[in-house]
């Protein structure tokens, strides 16, 4: 069998895990078999297999979760004519899924229209194991992350508990005035009082409305699968909650904002990778995830401009790249895809893979751009501290070739206790900080409205936001004003040139 050329292959080689792997819909995928070379022509094509296999099973379950029950049988029917016969068991899928995804099979005998998910659940812990088995099987196949998995079942446990607690055992029980119960339940744990007697911790605003935005996911699903006859009437609206930040309202201009010679001092001591992510953040608002997903096609590298939907609310935005900022972007961007001009990501992490990414082999969650800040950061605190409290730095006596082993051990032993008392100081320093990567944005955004407010918007245009009440400054005639503030920014923090 001929030998595949590196060019034509659609996997890349994993040199630590000794796998081939792919990275798709924002995760990386490491496929089986293990333990193998990059040469090994075989197991290429066995991982291609699997990965086709895998991919199919991802692109099924994400078709089966954004579309009702009927239309999406329809659909995954003429996929599965199109491709070869998947093993649907191998990937781990439960019953009532392998049911759904097997879809001549499933509406074979059935009266049109209708489908088989399996056994009705009539009890809510068993709808609840029903849901967590479903979101394990979309986890197997690598359509959701496995933190993703454990935040699902965690809140999905949360509610059959008490279900349990207060004798709501049946899913016929399940209707709005169940739901509203759980709400105000949940409402209630923001009081550290009551959620002690409850004997649970209490929960902030951003936990209670995760809480109920899940229930909501596990009702919904539990409808489409035909578990629940008819869906409560206030289900809609469950989570839409506006919960005041009293913490965040209560914070000081201090631990809200960096000042201008914090960023500079910062942008002095980073290295040429951090100088980007620091003025990406002031000159243009960007978070960690504005600046992974930047992709060639958003820039226009004649005139400096960036225009995008922005990732978290797709709302336009639109920013004029400061000339330090255009020059280093360009020194550190990818070169375009040659099959595909203008497409894929502008920057990438030194193992070619995005700056932000979910692995499948690990809950947590790829940060590239954190990592880096968070070094910078502990430089800095390090100097600071060297500064203020030199002592912690010298040592009473140095080695020399005239002392005792006794003499050298102690020295060691005094070199450790100083390390100790240093790296807590930094923690302890670390840990009184609560402006983050992020804060560099809140303090470009702080800039103008204080500039530029008295109702201008500009501050809400340069974050992306996308209210009705600024509708009218996305007009590109108004782009001018924004780009005039943007300039201002710059001379502000004296890093444009």
């Amino acid at each position: 069998m001929a030998r595949i050329a590196a060019e034509e292959r659609q996997l890349s080689y994993h040199e630590k895990g000794r796998c081939w792997r792919k990275f798709y819909r924002g995760k990386m995928h490491y496929l089986d078999p293990r333990g193998i070379s990059k040469s090994d022509d075989a197991s290429y094509r066995q991982a291609l297999r699997n990965w086709e296999q895998k991919k199919l099973a991802i692109d099924l379950e994400e078709a089966s979760q954004n579309a009702p029950s009927t239309i999406t049988a329809l659909r995954l029917a003429e996929t599965i004519k199109r491709l070869p016969t998947p093993d649907l068991e191998s990937l781990g899928l439960d019953p009532s899924t392998i049911a759904a995804l097997n879809v001549e099979a499933a509406m074979r005998g059935q009266p049109e229209g209708s489908l088989n998910f399996g056994p009705r659940q009539t009890t809510i812990a068993g709808l609840v194991d029903a849901y967590i088995s479903a979101k394990r099987a979309l986890a197997n196949a690598g359509a959701i992350s496995r933190q993703m998995l454990i935040e699902y079942e965690h809140n999905a446990r949360f509610f059959g508990e008490w279900a349990t607690q207060t004798g709501t055992i049946h899913t016929d029980s399940i209707d709005s005035g169940c739901l509203e119960r759980y709400r105000q339940f949940i409402l209630r744990l923001k009081n550290p009082a009551f959620a002690k007697r409850a004997e649970t911790a209490p929960l902030g605003r951003l936990t209670i409305r995760k809480r109920l935005a899940r229930l909501k996911s596990l009702i919904e699903w539990a409808y489409e699968t035909e578990q629940l006859a008819m869906l409560p009437r206030n289900l809609k609206g469950l989570a839409k909650l506006r919960l005041e930040n009293h913490e965040e309202a209560e914070k000081t201009a201090d631990e809200l904002f960096w000042t201008v010679e914090e960023v500079r001092e910062l942008f002095a001591a980073a290295t040429q990778r951090t100088k980007l992510y620091i003025l990406l953040a002031v000159n243009c608002g960007y978070t960690q995830t504005d600046i992974a997903t930047l992709r060639h096609a958003h820039i226009d590298w004649q005139t400096g401009v960036i225009s995008r939907p922005r990732h978290k609310t797709k709302g336009k935005q639109v920013h004029k790249l400061w000339p330090s900022t255009l020059e280093l972007l360009k020194a550190e961007a990818t070169k375009p895809d040659k099959k595909q001009q203008s497409s894929g990501l502008v920057l990438l992490g030194e193992n070619r893979l995005p700056l932000l990414y979910h692995s499948d082999t690990t809950t947590s969650k790829q940060d590239t751009i954190r990592l880096a800040f968070s070094v910078l950061l502990k430089s800095q605190i390090k100097k600071r501290l060297r500064e203020s409290s030199p002592e912690l730095f010298k040592l009473a006596k140095r080695a020399s070739s005239t002392m005792s082993k006794e003499q050298l051990n102690e020295i060691k032993r005094e070199q450790k206790r100083r390390a100790d008392q240093i790296d807590a100081a930094i923690k302890e320093a670390l840990a009184n900080e609560s402006r983050t990567f992020k804060s560099f944005r809140k303090t470009s955004a702080n800039l103008i409205e204080r500039q530029f407010g008295d109702g201008s918007k500009l501050a809400d245009q340069f974050l992306g936001h996308t209210q009705k009440a600024t509708k009218r400054f996305y007009v590109d005639s108004h782009y001018e004003s924004l780009f005039t503030a943007i300039d201002w920014l710059g001379e502000q923090y004296g890093l444009a040139e």
